[in-house]
């Protein structure tokens, strides 16, 4: 197997500052993997494409927050890239269940019902019919904790309300209790040295975005009381499972994540009987190779179908700074003979990528940066996507971090995206 990585920075994760002092070192790389060999699936994994879902971002803001008409500013609104949502995107089933119908998943209506007292991702393997308010015929193994993937999907980014899109069915709790800080059963992929074993979180209280600035987070296995918001897969009534027989326009992809670590010896090891998003690998499996090296200064994403531009260090370049508007006029004005790309786009083709469409890149299974190719890593990248609560600030990542930035700060890279 040959492997050639372009990185493109760390992604993804946080939300509480004052409870993330762990180390984190996740990456997003781009893979050209010209071999036939694939790795180990997990059993209920689909081979189905899984294109980006929308943000639901509709409105664009100037650097000073104030509304702008969305006509050529490469905003997130203007371009509102990614499968729309259905209306309404959620159902209460009316048996103690919701149904998403953008991407399929069937979770637990009552987000107040299940608790971790110590981060383990075995809290949802026993529900069943009849706790939580269940009347839904569900069997003891039916449920599982989500992985960080399924949580993001449900996060509406054009709200002011709160991280879910107004008028859903779900009963969270008051955001004085926990924080709102939901597990998932992804592990923070550490090095086999670290102390403690911690999993990815969600946190779905708007108070706690505001004064951290931070949606996702990492907490630890050590004194974390978290909420668990239990999705199942599997559809009693059939015993079939749901990614084989949703059509569902943005099923959620598998993290990648196939290894564990067990806090005997602290060594990452097979999944098996951890219960935990490596061991049953849920999701739209990866196609292999998943990233297509087009020989035109660009990458195709099998998964996605989307396509990014490789040389990212070029950009810096051709921006008159790195302030968060002048990523979008570099990204509007790009096109064929730019960066190494000869592709025959034209302006207007190529985007600033948008916070699920960044996020979609994101490696979970990876220990360390890989930056063999480029020499370099991007502590923080741009999106294309307004904080809309703080209309002045865009949502930015950097390692194991989705936060928002001032528009106005001049130290953030960027990567360039466009349809196929």
């Amino acid at each position: 197997m040959s492997v050639r990585s372009f990185v493109a920075g760390g992604l993804l994760i946080v939300c509480c500052a004052s409870l993330a002092q762990v180390e984190v070192t996740p990456i997003i790389s781009f893979i050209l993997d010209d071999s036939a060999d694939s790795p180990q699936r997990g059993e209920f994994s689909a081979t189905r494409r899984a294109p980006v879902e929308r943000t639901n971002q509709t409105g664009c803001w100037d650097e000073d927050g104030n509304t702008i008409d969305c006509a050529d500013t490469g905003q997130d609104g203007e371009y509102q890239a990614g499968v729309p949502w259905p209306d309404p995107r959620f159902i209460d089933n009316g048996d103690g269940t919701v149904l998403d119908q953008l991407t399929g998943l069937v979770w637990l209506k009552d987000g107040t019902c299940l608790t971790s007292t110590s981060g383990i991702a075995q809290v949802a393997n026993t529900l069943a019919s009849g706790q939580c308010g269940l009347t839904d015929g569900s069997a003891t193994g039916d449920w599982h904790v989500p992985t960080i993937n399924e949580l993001i999907s449900l996060v509406d980014f054009g709200t002011l309300s709160g991280d879910l899109p107004a008028g859903h069915p779900f009963t969270l709790p008051t955001p004085a209790t926990f924080n709102n800080v939901y597990l998932s059963s992804t592990y923070q992929v550490r090095s086999s040295s670290s102390s403690l074993v911690s999993y990815l979180t969600l946190d779905l209280d708007t108070n706690r975005l505001v004064s951290t600035n931070r949606l996702l987070s990492v907490h630890n296995q050590v004194n974390s009381v978290l909420y668990v918001l239990a999705v199942r897969h599997r559809n009693p009534a059939t015993g079939n499972y749901h990614l084989f027989e949703s059509t569902a326009g943005a099923p959620v992809q598998m993290t990648e994540q196939r290894t564990c670590l067990n806090t005997a010896d602290r060594r990452w090891r097979n999944c098996r009987g951890f219960n935990t998003d490596g061991e049953f690998q849920w999701g739209i499996a990866f196609p292999e190779p998943r990233f297509v090296d087009n020989r035109d200064g660009t990458v195709t994403d099998r998964l996605t179908g989307l396509v990014w531009m490789t040389d990212f260090e070029c950009l810096t370049g051709l921006a008159t700074s790195q302030k968060w508007e002048d990523a979008l006029t570099t990204a509007n004005g790009f096109s064929d003979g730019d960066c190494g790309v000869s592709d025959g786009s034209s302006a207007g083709d190529w985007r600033l990528p948008n916070v699920n469409e960044l996020i979609s890149i994101h490696d979970a299974k990876s220990i360390y940066y890989q930056s063999a190719i480029l020499g370099l890593e991007f502590p923080r990248l741009w999106t294309s996507t307004t904080r809309p609560d703080q209309t002045e600030n865009a949502f930015a990542t950097e390692p194991s971090v989705l936060r928002s930035e001032s528009k106005d700060v001049t130290f953030i890279d960027f990567i360039l995206v466009r349809d196929p």
